[in-house]
């Protein structure tokens, strides 16, 4: 199979990482995947904005996911940007130590600039390189991934996995997935590619599953050391 960019079948598209450079945030990065890019601004722990994000016991970790543009409604349809959100969230909260800030506000705030596939894991890697930006202490380090199966069509009980998926691309997949790995690099397996958050769309097998995730966790492994370097480059 040929992908319309002609990339190979596990080949992500190019990889562009910035971090800092917002004076009005505690943590910056702006990731680009390809064609999709998200800006991504983090501030606290502090005082939260409004009482009912105050919690006891722990602190309030509110993100939220906004278009380049107000009058860019398309980017993310409304269930979709819930469930980006919410994963995001879920993912973020195995890796911050939220207990240690009670009654105040981890505000992480997410800029679309353009959406051609994959979003839910660029958001997630941008996010995490801002909270790195920002200095906040972490319990693991985390990549996302995101890949589709697609139709053989010249074999139509076979399919192809694709990883770090076109808009288009996922317009034709079979099973979307998307998931979140602790890939710090100080960590050994087990510890090392724990599954912290996923998704699945579509219908898969036991088998194909386990296929998906393996070539998951290899791409994140991967990943992880584009993040690492990068992280690396600017406090060095």
């Amino acid at each position: 199979m040929i992908r319309r960019d002609l990339r190979g079948l596990k080949q992500t598209r190019e990889v562009a990482i910035a971090l800092g450079g917002v004076d009005q945030a505690d943590g910056a990065a702006k990731v680009s995947f390809g064609q999709t890019s998200v800006s991504v601004t983090v501030a606290g722990p502090a005082l939260p904005k409004y009482s009912r994000h105050e919690e006891s016991d722990r602190c309030h970790l509110e993100v939220e996911i906004l278009p380049s543009s107000a009058h860019d409604m398309t980017y993310l349809p409304t269930a979709d940007n819930f469930l980006v959100t919410e994963f995001v969230r879920r993912a973020l909260s195995t890796c911050i130590p939220l207990e240690q800030y009670p009654r105040q506000c981890i505000s992480i705030k997410v800029l679309v600039l353009q959406n051609d596939g994959s979003l839910a894991a660029t958001v997630l890697n941008a996010a995490m390189l801002a909270l790195l930006d920002a200095s906040i202490p972490l319990r693991h380090y985390l990549a996302a991934v995101q890949l589709v199966t697609v139709p053989d069509l010249q074999h139509t009980d076979n399919s192809h996995i694709l990883l770090d998926p076109t808009l288009a691309e996922e317009h034709m997949a079979a099973v979307k997935f998307f998931a979140a790995f602790v890939a710090d690099a100080t960590l050994e397996k087990p510890a090392w590619g724990k599954v912290v958050a996923e998704e699945i769309r579509g219908e898969v097998g036991l088998e194909e599953y386990h296929t998906i995730l393996q070539e998951a966790q290899t791409l994140a492994q991967a990943l992880s050391r584009t993040f690492h370097d990068a992280v690396a480059s600017k406090f060095r």
